[in-house]
């Protein structure tokens, strides 16, 4: 299979392992609810996982999720709550949203 590589602006065979795709995508940040937005990029990357392996190739997808950052440490002031606190709040509402969407079971 070959993929479009806008560094190198051609397509490039996926390698070295012909069997194997790994994906790494930026997840949010943890300060708010999730948006349209974020569900699209998720959404897109779980089409891409089940495409991948519907195709026979064995995948590993993974999804970062930011923690840790100045934005979650001002709205924690805002709202008298932990760092920890507000990112764990987000966390269980990302995680039910996607449940809703069915976006992330080939990945989560």
């Amino acid at each position: 299979m070959k993929l479009f590589d806008t560094l190198r602006m051609k397509k490039i065979r996926l390698g070295p392992y012909p069997d194997q795709i790994k994906i790494l995508v930026c997840g949010p940040t943890l300060y708010e609810l999730c948006h349209l937005g974020h569900a699209r990029v998720l959404y897109f990357y779980d089409l891409m996982t089940r495409y991948f392996i519907y195709k026979g190739f064995h995948t590993m997808t993974v999804v970062t999720i930011t923690d840790i950052d100045p934005k979650i440490s001002a709205k924690a002031i805002g709202v008298g709550n932990s760092t920890q606190g507000v990112s764990d709040k987000f966390m269980i509402e990302l995680l039910h949203d996607m449940s809703l969407l069915q976006i992330g079971r080939s990945f989560l």
